[in-house]
């Protein structure tokens, strides 16, 4: 069964009366080559536990399967499930778990050490990122479709930073592998795609209070288009003296943006800023 032939996929959603939804971002991959170059980037052994969140009717859970030991999907969709234990029978390497990838706990259905794999359904992609690169226990590695302008984001460098690429960077390193287009879907979404990866550091790049660290980049990044100096006085409350003062002790320019700056340029200014807010 070619699961990447849009007649195959017209035929299953016929036979089990169902469609696409768009609420739940379902796009099917029709493009063997993303598949496997999805597939590939992840560097899968029968030693690997392998997570897949989305996994629609399968096209890319039974090519897990075919190279991990164990895999374990996980879907909201009820019509999928079905569909799933239809194209992936008889796979004995097969867990099924249904939930809300965003809401269930996934100490409770994956133990030890795992890698996550999935084309995500776009409208999560940025609390999947919080949820999975936070964790004391983060995945092994990330492999994951994603929009081109996403992964675009996630790997910037100083110069056209943002705070989903400071929230990704401090956790693990980013590889974009592949820019596709939107045809590899079907239904075409209305953007590219890209195949990204991470490996996420065993512990933060810096040793942050989170809550504040994120505090001062949010505050840094409030006002588009402003000089940080402004931006972080507005944000935290602070005199335009002091923040420029403190800005010139990190050796940074008084006309400097938030986008300008390196993720160790935001630790510099969290280890003289934590004590002000």
């Amino acid at each position: 069964m070619d699961l990447t032939s849009v007649k195959i996929i017209k035929e299953i959603q016929k036979s089990f009366k169902v469609s696409a939804k768009k609420s739940f971002g379902q796009n099917f991959l029709i493009d063997k080559s993303v598949v496997d170059d999805l597939v590939g980037t992840a560097d899968i052994t029968k030693e690997d536990t392998v997570l897949e969140i989305g996994p629609g009717l399968g096209v890319v859970t039974r090519e897990l399967l075919a190279k991990a030991g164990k895999v374990v999907v996980l879907e909201k969709d009820r019509n999928m499930i079905e569909i799933l234990r239809i194209t992936c029978l008889g796979k004995n390497n097969l867990e099924i778990v249904e939930g809300d990838a965003l809401k269930i706990n996934i100490e409770n259905i994956i133990q030890g050490k795992y890698k996550l794999v999935s084309s995500l359904p776009f409208y999560i992609t940025s609390p999947i990122f919080r949820k999975f690169l936070e964790k004391e226990k983060a995945p092994k590695s990330i492999s994951l479709i994603v929009q081109e302008e996403v992964a675009e984001k996630v790997t910037a460098e100083a110069g056209d930073m943002s705070i989903l690429a400071i929230s990704v960077q401090l956790y693990g390193k980013p590889e974009i592998i592949r820019i596709f287009n939107r045809s590899s879907f079907y239904p075409e979404p209305g953007v590219d795609a890209a195949i990204l990866k991470i490996i996420p550091y065993e512990k933060a790049l810096f040793d942050v209070d989170k809550k504040k660290f994120f505090r001062i980049v949010k505050a840094g990044f409030g006002e588009k288009r402003k000089k940080l100096v402004n931006s972080l006085s507005g944000g935290l409350a602070i005199a335009k003296g002091p923040t420029l003062s403190i800005l010139k002790s990190a050796d940074l320019d008084e006309n400097i943006r938030a986008e300008d700056l390196s993720l160790e340029n935001w630790y510099e200014l969290y280890k003289k800023l934590k004590n002000m807010i």
